[in-house]
């Protein structure tokens, strides 16, 4: 008998809020099990619309709660509205996830099908549309988990099916132990799988010291696009306290210093940023608006270099579409504040491969990479690394 509909709404809503408690800075990954389980639950015994319409319901519970930084980043001049309404469209994915896991269902072994199944939205959704966004992914809330091993072996997608496998699979065996017997084969591949001994991350030849300045921002919205003096100049006051830190020996001089993205806006000449790396007297990384020609702009990592200034950088390749890129502007300045607030006169351009190895990488035994932002979660943004 098909269960009534409000029990299983509330089970996909419940389900929802868990994964997103499973993501940092929390670390209680194991709700994202609980989440999955609710889901297989919920779907169980549904026909493929309507598991679609409950994996919509389970992903809008999941993106209203994992997109609330938007509110912030927009400023609460815009209201509700792109924050909802990206968690809407978002949820469209995981109603195909649910779909997909109600054809499943009716495959032998099925939570390892569903599983695999409902990460391949996952997959589309790092991808389509507008090279996609991969925020929320499954795997990013396991990274204080036993799953995490498993990213050695098959990456974030590999992490992400057996977070989901585990779910379903407990869901399944608390609603029919007797089936159970045919999944014990791939309980066993898991249970080795796991076995997967952590790469290690300790010190294998001494250690670097990397200083990482937070400047910090105020908090208006959009209004950070014109605030680029005062990020520049909170870097610096920073910075300065660092240097006078070093000097008194209340710590020890770093080997690196790292600014985050979009401290500085700069050609490559500032003096004052010289002064500052001249001070500590080491290499610095800064995430940088950098002007690259008349009309072009790249958010770069800049390699800074004591007495010689700037050097080399690497370009973010993935510009995030409505954030970085204007896609369909004739229609998009309708839907969205970023059309109107951009700066059309100069062009944020991607990077290329050629500029991945800023000269600090090459020349030391230790080799950061430089990546950006939202390039991080990217299954291609760091591919050349």
């Amino acid at each position: 008998m098909v269960k009534a509909l409000a029990p299983r709404i509330a089970a996909v809503v419940v389900g929802g809020v868990l994964l997103h408690l499973a993501f940092p800075p929390r670390t209680v990954w194991w709700t994202a099990i609980v989440a999955f389980a609710l889901l297989w639950w919920a779907l169980s015994g549904v026909r493929v619309r309507r598991a679609a319409w409950l994996g919509a319901v389970f992903g809008f519970a999941f993106y209203l709660a994992h997109l609330m930084w938007i509110q912030d980043f927009l400023g609460r001049d815009y209201g509700p509205f792109p924050w909802v309404g990206l968690s809407l469209v978002m949820a469209g994915f995981p109603a195909l996830g649910g779909a997909l896991v109600a054809l499943a269902a009716r495959l032998p072994a099925a939570p390892v099908w569903g599983a695999l199944a409902f990460a391949a939205q996952e997959w589309l959704q790092s991808r389509f549309p507008l090279n996609g966004f991969p925020w929320g992914r499954v795997a990013f809330g396991q990274v204080e988990g036993p799953f995490l091993p498993l990213a050695a072996i098959g990456g974030a997608p590999l992490v992400s099916v057996a977070v989901v496998a585990a779910g379903f699979c407990v869901a399944a065996f608390l609603q029919h132990p007797r089936r159970f017997v045919g999944l014990v084969p791939v309980v066993a591949i898991v249970l080795v799988l796991l076995a997967v001994p952590t790469p290690p991350v300790d010190a294998q030849d001494g250690t670097r010291t990397v200083a990482v300045v937070q400047g910090n921002a105020p908090d208006i919205g959009l209004g950070l696009f014109s605030a680029g003096r005062t990020l520049r100049a909170n870097s610096l006051t920073e910075t300065s306290v660092l240097a006078d830190r070093v000097r008194s020996g209340a710590v020890a001089r770093p080997d690196l210093v790292v600014w985050p993205e979009s401290s500085l806006s700069t050609d490559g000449v500032d003096p004052a940023v010289d002064r500052a790396v001249d001070a500590l007297g080491v290499p610095f990384l800064i995430g940088a608006n950098y002007e690259a020609g008349a009309t072009d702009t790249e958010n770069a990592v800049v390699v800074w270099n004591p007495g010689t200034g700037a050097g080399e950088r690497y370009a973010k390749q993935e510009l995030v579409p409505f954030g970085e890129r204007i896609p369909l502007r004739a229609v998009t300045q309708y839907l969205t504040p970023f059309v109107a607030l951009a700066d059309f006169t100069r062009v944020l351009r991607p990077g290329s491969c050629p500029s991945r190895a800023p000269g600090w990488r090459r020349r030391s035994a230790t080799r950061p990479p430089t990546t950006t932002c939202c390039a991080t979660a990217s299954p291609t943004g760091v591919r050349c690394w």
